[in-house]
């Protein structure tokens, strides 16, 4: 599979709409496993995760991106692990 770089501002979207909507922390996990059987690598949705923390305006967006980031980066238990 080909792919850009890093993806396109969509994966983004999705993203913050989840987190702006309030999913919970296994909703978003298995968006990340969604992302990783297309063929995203942790790097590109670290990458998107970080641009999207920059802007979170509330506390609690901001704390449910760090969790998932800790996922995508592999700070987490090894049953939560994705990459």
């Amino acid at each position: 599979m080909t792919h850009e770089p890093y993806p396109d501002s969509g994966i983004q979207q999705e993203l913050a709409s989840q987190i702006s909507a309030g999913a919970d922390f296994i909703q978003l996990h298995g968006l990340l496993s969604q992302y990783k059987r297309r063929g995203l690598t942790a790097e590109e949705i670290a990458h998107v995760l970080e641009q999207l923390r920059s802007s979170v305006v509330s506390e609690s967006g901001e704390d449910r991106v760090l969790e998932v980031l800790d996922v995508v980066r592999g700070f987490c238990t090894p049953h939560l692990k994705l990459w």
